[in-house]
């Protein structure tokens, strides 16, 4: 009898590399340069501005001064005053601002940053509801209103709320979600949960949204909410815009916040730090401090913001944010389309000037994905990303003639089976039971 073995038809495909960092330098700290090396970084963001309210004054408005770019003005959606700096709590330094000043209906505040028109854009803050303090139209202490009371950020074209807005996000009292005024008969909102809100610290919100080509084709959303638990979601089956009313089909605004119900007699409250908003191609390159070594574990992150980038260097200006000094933390590169290097080692408020160096035993170009960051090259068997061909893969890192890719199908790590060679010697990848010469070869 026969047997056929399966044949694995290997389809040509695009492969783009996720960001590798090989060296760190400078101070990881508060306000501090860092210069950071390695590839495949490709190219950097637009910032459009950031400001963590550590120039202002509490108890005092804010004004358009921003720790990066500046503030368009107060408003952005009808007539309001500028916020309150306030030192009740904040997510970094001494302050954050209090949207909310009073226990009547109408009494919040806003401010806006205008910008070039766009139709791609990467927004993270954090938002909280400070201890003792009511959440927006809330009845009680650490509980939500159960009614549309909160739009954290509004995302519009001149100040329009009627075509091509979108909120990011709005609770409309079940659930957060990205919707908003002009998707309500054409587009799907995005639900994204509540339990991930936090009452007893700060939660960071950020979205990162991509419109399709054309602009009323399938676009990108992406969504990452942080509290009391991180919540990620990536959704790429709608439009971003539709193709009704008057057609901007782009953004120049972004309002912070969007809108509050406020439930008279009540001491509502909703805090706002560390704003980050950049636009354009390349919005959701950036680089990010997180608490755990794969970015997707973070449940801490900070964002920096960076004075140059290429594709092999950033000069960066680190944002502290929620972590302490001393503390132990991950730098991440995270490229335009969204992916994220390894975490690379660091100590908030010590100096760096290391480098990963991946070992590679056999020395066949690459590295099983074992590293260590030290000041000195640490000798034989030990390289550097930009002197190996891959980073990760080796499955068997004592035998260089074994490594992803090799033609011999037993020896390519890539294959993905187990192989156990028959009496004659041969050896052939794949699975059920072949019968080759005299002898008998099980393929797992």
């Amino acid at each position: 009898m026969r047997y056929l073995l399966p044949l694995l038809l290997l389809l040509p495909s695009i492969v783009i590399a996720a960001p590798t960092i090989s060296t760190v330098s400078g101070t990881i700290a508060d306000g501090q340069s860092i210069t950071i090396s390695g590839s495949d970084f490709g190219s950097g963001p637009t910032i459009v501005l950031f400001d963590d309210f550590e120039t202002e004054t509490s108890g005092q408005r804010m004004d358009t001064t921003a720790t990066v770019g500046s503030w368009t003005g107060s408003g952005g959606i009808g007539t309001r005053d500028f916020p309150y700096a306030t030192s009740i709590e904040s997510s970094s330094g001494n302050l954050a601002i209090n949207t909310i000043e009073g226990d009547t209906w109408g009494a919040w505040d806003q401010v806006y940053v205008g910008m070039s028109e766009t139709t791609e854009i990467f927004i993270s803050y954090y938002a909280w509801v400070p201890i003792g303090y009511y959440y927006p139209y809330a009845t009680s202490t650490a509980s939500f209103s159960g009614t549309s009371s909160f739009k954290a950020a509004w995302l519009a074209y001149n100040g329009s709320t009627t075509e091509d807005d979108l909120v990011v996000p709005t609770n409309a009292g079940t659930q957060f979600s990205i919707s908003g005024n002009d998707w309500v008969s054409s587009i799907t909102k995005i639900g994204l949960g509540q339990d991930w809100w936090s009452w007893t610290q700060p939660n960071r919100l950020t979205t990162w949204i991509k419109s399709g080509s054309p602009v009323t084709s399938n676009g990108t959303i992406y969504t990452q909410m942080m509290g009391s638990s991180r919540s990620d979601q990536t959704t790429i089956d709608r439009p971003i815009f539709d193709s009704d009313g008057v057609q901007n089909h782009a953004w120049n605004r972004v309002v912070v916040p969007g809108n509050f119900e406020i439930r008279s007699g009540y001491n509502d409250a909703m805090l706002y730090d560390d704003i980050y908003i950049a636009s354009g191609e390349n919005a959701a390159a950036r680089v990010e401090i997180g608490n755990a070594a794969t970015y997707a574990a973070c449940t801490k992150l900070a964002i920096a913001t960076h004075d140059n980038w290429s594709t092999t260097s950033i000069t960066a200006t680190v944002r502290q944010g929620v972590f302490s000094q001393l503390e132990s933390a991950y730098l991440y590169i995270i490229d335009s389309s969204n992916s994220a290097s390894a975490g690379y080692a660091v100590t908030l408020g010590s100096v760096s000037s290391t480098t990963r160096y991946y070992l590679d035993a056999d020395g066949d170009g690459y590295s099983p994905g074992t590293y260590q960051n030290v000041e000195t090259d640490p000798g034989a068997t030990w390289y550097t990303a930009e002197e190996l061909t891959a980073i990760t893969g080796d499955c068997d890192d004592s035998d260089a003639t074994i490594y992803p890719g090799a033609a011999d199908p037993c020896k390519d790590c890539d294959a993905g089976t187990t192989c156990l060679q028959s009496s004659t010697g041969r050896c052939v990848r794949g699975s059920g039971i072949a019968r080759i010469g005299s002898g008998t070869m099980v393929m797992q």
